[in-house]
């Protein structure tokens, strides 16, 4: 039996280099990515390169590996532009114990990728008890399509992969 974990990601600020408006400050906002989970915080208009988030999210995983962050900049003119992004190895967070990071941001210009600053993260994992992974015998378990014609052959097809996790985390969630 596998237990989920909470892994809480308090995006807490940036310090960047990148600039992505000529006339106006920024307003960036952060997203990260879990597990294809996608989070994100509050656009911060006209915060410029400092902005300040303090704003905690929750992801359900069962082993993390890395989680994916990216700074994006909200304007009207080209709706959204990418400041940098980050992978963070989630892989040796130690359960039950904050973890600060000051994660490197980089950016991709004329193929070449640049610094772009950095954002602070708090990173804490923690073992859900309510919670486990299903094994089945089969990655892809199949469904069987049944045909109220006897001359038909029985077809079969991919079924939908169920993770039984994510309703009974929506369920039983607790609150610290």
């Amino acid at each position: 039996m596998e237990y989920s974990k909470t892994l809480r990601v308090k995006v807490v600020s940036a310090n960047l280099l990148h600039q992505t408006e000529l006339l106006r400050s920024m307003s960036p906002y952060c997203e990260v990515s879990v597990e294809n989970q996608v989070k994100r915080t509050q656009v911060k208009k006209h915060s410029g390169k400092h902005p300040r988030w303090e704003e905690e999210m929750l992801f359900t995983v069962f082993e993390p590996k890395s989680l994916k962050v990216e700074v994006w900049d909200l304007d009207k003119a080209t709706n959204k532009d990418l400041v940098g992004f980050a992978c963070v190895d989630a892989s040796q967070l130690v359960r039950d114990v904050n973890c600060f990071q000051q994660t490197n941001l980089v950016y991709r210009k004329n193929g070449k990728l640049r610094e772009a600053g950095k954002v602070a993260l708090e990173l804490k994992l923690t073992q859900d008890k309510h919670c486990f992974k299903a094994h089945l015998e089969s990655d892809e378990p199949r469904i069987r399509r049944v045909s109220s014609d006897p001359g038909k052959s029985l077809t079969s097809q991919k079924a939908p992969k169920h993770h039984f996790c994510s309703l009974f985390s929506k369920l039983f969630h607790r609150v610290p």
